[in-house]
């Protein structure tokens, strides 16, 4: 994934060295152009509220991460992730400027995998456990914080509700038909459907876990068709080693 450059003499002259001066003004303006980049994404999450666009756009934010980790190493990611989540909540609030936080340990978890040459089951691993942790804070963290404190509701209760939720979901999803096809017709997932309402709290593990695989696969496979389609000049790193992250091969 990384290999040495054809000139090194010939990059460090073009300033990608990093003894070289403009090495971290270079940096500095990448992860700016970068994180604009991550910012314009989530406002348009935010604030275009279209069926199934935001699930769109959100596959393409922790590009820009990668990239960046890729180029400028993952201690640089960390830090813009830091920045970008100033920038953003002062625009969204403090509470949907996590989304770019999750966004930026993602690229940094990739970039890093990638740049220690792991297997990219592991990268994904990574993606499914920082994705899965955000999916579960939304889903059970925000609501019982905000009900307890806000509205003053007990936290049982608010658990019930959750477990009625789900319930709700459970037999709206059972009674689907997709032309022949019934999912409540198939015995083994009819059992684990039953299984899953009577035990709430393992259903909702499920979906967290879910949740974290399917979208941090999906965010790695987003990442690679991009980056294998953009000039190979960009992806040099600071040494001037050219990155490929995760050739087809490989995934």
């Amino acid at each position: 994934m990384l290999e040495q450059p054809l000139d090194p003499q010939a990059a460090a002259d073009d300033g990608a060295s990093p003894h070289s001066p403009s090495g971290p003004i270079l940096g500095l303006v990448e992860a700016a152009l970068l994180l604009d980049i991550v910012v314009v994404l989530c406002l348009l999450r935010t604030f275009v509220p279209i069926p199934f666009f935001q699930g769109l756009v959100r596959l393409f934010c922790p590009t820009p991460f990668v990239l960046l980790g890729l180029r400028q190493g993952v201690r640089t990611t960390v830090i813009a992730a830091i920045g970008g989540y100033v920038v953003l909540s002062a625009l969204v609030g403090p509470l949907f400027g996590i989304q770019i936080l999750v966004y930026g340990l993602l690229g940094a978890a990739y970039a890093g995998a990638a740049r220690a040459r792991l297997h990219y089951t592991v990268a994904v691993l990574f993606g499914s456990i920082i994705y899965g942790l955000y999916v579960a804070f939304l889903t059970v963290g925000v609501p019982l914080f905000l009900g307890i404190v806000n509205l003053h509701v007990s936290a049982s209760k608010l658990l019930d509700e959750i477990r009625q939720g789900l319930t709700s979901f459970g037999h709206g999803l059972g009674s689907l038909h997709i032309g022949p096809l019934a999912p409540h017709n198939w015995v083994g997932l009819r059992n684990f459907y039953h299984w899953l309402l009577q035990h709430w709290i393992a259903g909702l593990l499920f979906i967290v876990i879910f949740n974290g695989v399917l979208n941090g696969w999906l965010f790695l496979y987003i990442t690679r068709e991009i980056l294998a389609r953009i000039d190979r000049g960009i992806r040099l790193d600071s040494r001037g080693n050219r990155i490929d992250f995760y050739p087809p091969p490989g995934i």
